[in-house]
């Protein structure tokens, strides 16, 4: 069972659903978050889903999670229109949605990842090798993952180092993929 005891967001009560961590004030469990995300619901969907659970808490939980060691069965990845979007087939476990996909594609750096926060997005593939200059992660919620490479054949070829950055990334972190 995962330790969400320094979530503020969460709470949990033996004699209460189980003694499940919930959303703090509701009986949501924290799982219908993972489950739902995972099955394609996106952030704004999911606290219309669920009355009670506020935008505000499922960021938190998202925050947490990436940063710290509690295992979650996804992270929900945003593509940058320059990353080849068969790359997602090699990310098993993760929710993949690309900026054309979400309408985002005029939408500048800072602008984007400001779009993918609140959606509760856990991370950001680019091939932007200047990106890590432009934005500074110190205060976000997601990760950014840079390929240093835009043809397919070279980033499927790393698609395991690849899998590897994706899974370790944290939030406010910048990692490279040469």
């Amino acid at each position: 069972m995962n330790d969400w005891s320094e979530c503020e967001a969460l709470e949990r009560e033996p004699g209460r659903v189980s003694g499940a961590w919930v959303f703090r004030g509701t009986r949501v469990p924290a799982l219908a978050l993972c489950e739902n995300l995972e099955d394609g619901t996106t952030v704004a969907e999911f606290v219309q889903l669920f009355p009670g659970v506020t935008i505000q808490q499922v960021r938190a939980v998202l925050v947490y999670a990436a940063k710290s060691t509690v295992s979650v069965i996804y992270v929900y990845i945003l593509f940058d229109q320059r990353v080849p979007v068969p790359l997602r087939k090699f990310l098993p476990g993760h929710v993949v949605s690309t900026a054309y996909e979400k309408g985002w594609f005029t939408l500048k750096n800072e602008n984007l990842l400001n779009a993918a926060e609140a959606e509760g997005l856990g991370g950001f593939l680019t091939t932007d090798k200047n990106f890590q200059y432009k934005q500074n992660l110190s205060y976000r919620s997601l990760a950014v993952v840079v390929l240093s490479m835009t043809s397919w054949p070279r980033i499927k070829q790393a698609r395991d180092v690849v899998l590897s950055a994706v899974q370790s990334a944290r939030a406010g972190e910048f990692i490279i993929v040469e």
